[in-house]
Formats: C-alpha cells, sequence, structure tokens
C-alpha cells in the first residue's frame, strides 16, 4: 500500500470549514420547493422513509433525467464546467449498475 497525497485538504478546510462531508443539507444554496415537488410528482410509487426521506422508483431513461434534473442547484450547477455537466457511466467500475451525476 503506497498513501496518496490528498490534494482536496486545502479546499475543505478553504471551502467546507473544516467539515468533511459535502451534502446536500450543508450546500451553500438550496433547491426551490417548486423543484423538489416537480421531481416528486414524477415518481412512481413514492414512499417516505423512516428518516423522512421521500424515494421513488422511474424506468430507464426518466431515472437518468430526474437524476440530473433534480440533483441540479441553482447558484451551483453554474459553477460546474458544461463538459462535467451530465450522467456518466464509471467505466472500468465492476458495479455496472452505478452512475455519476454531475
Amino acid at each position: 500500500y503506497v498513501p496518496l497525497p490528498v490534494y482536496t485538504a486545502p479546499l475543505v478546510d478553504a471551502h467546507l470549514g473544516g467539515n468533511k462531508t459535502l451534502n446536500w443539507w450543508n450546500l451553500p444554496f438550496q433547491r426551490s420547493r417548486e423543484q423538489l415537488s416537480d421531481c416528486e410528482a414524477r415518481l412512481e410509487a413514492p414512499f417516505v422513509s423512516i428518516n423522512g426521506l421521500e424515494y421513488g422508483s422511474a424506468r430507464g431513461e426518466e431515472a437518468l433525467r430526474l437524476a440530473y434534473e433534480c440533483t441540479k442547484v441553482p447558484g451551483i450547477i453554474e459553477q460546474v464546467p458544461e463538459q462535467l455537466r451530465g450522467v456518466f457511466w464509471m467505466k472500468g467500475n465492476p458495479l455496472n449498475e452505478e452512475i455519476a451525476v454531475l
């Protein structure tokens, strides 16, 4: 095992105030109630989990569209370079069902 340098450490201190996690609840901008309601309405068989989060399902292409459109946060998405925006299948990943959404 050869430890790799941690290139993100300075970013954690500079932009996250030392918080080592970046999640929807600690973003500087949030999605609007209108955007969330639109996303919720497009789910099939939605349900609320025990922790209060809403889940549901969607078929193929619609699931990918929802993953992209419903995670775009106004105020943040504009800062992501155009070529990095989208839904990406991670080539070489042994979990072929896993995708990345930016």
